[in-house]
């Protein structure tokens, strides 16, 4: 009789530790979406800022007049400057690093497909308009960049995707997944046109 209360006592706690395995693991996978989130309206919160620093650099290079080159040009490094003295390069990809991380690790493959695609708007934005690169982004982002309308219904998408994927494992993928989802889906998503098929 002992070792049959002895036998079912252990059982009880190894069950009791498995769950509270599971939940603590649970737990952590919240918590590392939250953090997600957080980013991801982080990075949008500076959509504006980042758009902007790129228009008036391109429109710095497309003035022929050099009067209105000047202008344009004092307008675009005054901006630069400004964003500059907040780190917004360095803490923009700390933001896209930190992101990509997170995604890779705890979202399931479709979702995590739409993080990727999301951070490489923000790279190539970013290179374009801090570095002057605006061949940069040329491949990915011919058509130029998307209007922030378009980009706050994508991000009220994931939103909702983040909720769903609390109780989800993340699942493997192929990265030419992420180029297809981006040049097409993503694309459209954002009011883009879609690059042809034959060139992904």
């Amino acid at each position: 009789m002992e070792t049959f209360i002895s036998i079912c006592a252990l059982s009880i706690s190894v069950i009791a530790i498995v769950i509270s395995s599971r939940d603590n693991k649970n737990q952590i996978k919240v918590e590392k979406i939250e953090e997600i989130y957080e980013l991801t309206i982080s990075l949008y919160s500076r959509y504006s800022t980042l758009y902007e620093l790129y228009l008036l650099f391109e429109r710095f290079t497309t003035i022929t007049s050099s009067s209105n080159q000047k202008k344009f040009s004092d307008e675009y490094f005054k901006f630069w400057a400004e964003c500059e003295r907040v780190n917004m390069y360095q803490d923009t990809y700390t933001k896209i690093f930190r992101l990509n991380v997170l995604a890779n690790a705890y979202l399931n493959k479709k979702l995590k497909i739409e993080i990727l695609a999301y951070t490489d708007l923000f790279e190539n934005l970013t290179e374009a308009g801090f570095h002057r690169k605006l061949e940069y982004h040329v491949n990915t982002y011919k058509t130029g960049f998307p209007q922030q309308i378009n980009l706050s219904k994508f991000v009220d998408h994931l939103e909702s995707k983040f909720i769903d994927e609390i109780n989800m494992v993340g699942d493997k993928f192929d990265q030419n997944e992420v180029k297809k989802y981006r040049d097409r889906e993503f694309r459209e998503k954002l009011g883009l046109r879609a690059k042809n098929i034959n060139n992904i």
